[in-house]
């Protein structure tokens, strides 16, 4: 079974995946009411619900300073109406927990290093792309003065582990390759020999 959004803050910020956030029953039963879709497409419309599209690159190459404002007033929106909000892109994985980060560290005055410990603990998948970690430590030196989580502090994220076995994989590669070449020169060598 699907997991459904993972709560932030309480009955209020959730972040989740595409599936959850379109699960009517299930966005009702938590008291969510306005959907934040920063992945894009076509979906389906339900009554009662308030939906906004944001679309954010998944590979990191948004300015985020670019689409806060659209975002953060969409959740300000739905705390006005005293409903909960999921903020939801392909899989809850980077693009909805760095928004959701971003709103923790400009509304709820939290560290970068706090809202991560926060989101973290509520979506233990959450890992945004080591470019989005870039702009939030640099928008958190901007309003804050300081930054309170280095990149090692959120290493190994998703992109390092991709490259990890990525580097793997071609390392195996190369070991076969390089064994197969050994096994034809010595069954050739055995040949000449006879």
């Amino acid at each position: 079974m699907a997991q459904g959004p993972s709560e932030v803050l309480e009955r209020f910020l959730y972040v989740g995946s595409q599936y959850s956030a379109n699960n009517p029953s299930l966005l009702s039963s938590l008291g969510i009411r306005y959907i934040l879709n920063l992945k894009g497409g076509a979906y389906a419309t339900f009554p009662g619900f308030n939906k906004k599209i944001v679309v954010i690159d998944d590979y990191g190459t948004q300015e985020l300073e670019a689409v806060l404002p659209e975002c953060l007033a969409f959740i300000d929106e739905a705390k006005a109406a005293s409903s909960a909000v999921v903020l939801h892109c392909q899989g809850g994985v980077n693009r909805s927990p760095t928004i959701a980060l971003a709103y923790l560290m400009l509304r709820c005055d939290m560290s970068l290093k706090a809202a991560w410990d926060l989101l973290k603990a509520a979506r233990p998948m959450a890992s945004p792309h080591e470019n989005y970690w870039a702009q939030l430590r640099a928008l958190e030196l901007k309003t804050r003065g300081v930054v309170s989580l280095s990149k090692e502090d959120v290493w190994p994220t998703l992109q390092d582990q991709m490259r990890a076995w990525r580097d793997q994989a071609l390392l195996e590669q190369q070991q076969e390759k390089e064994a197969k070449e050994a096994k034809e020169t010595t069954l050739h060598g055995d040949a000449r020999s006879t």
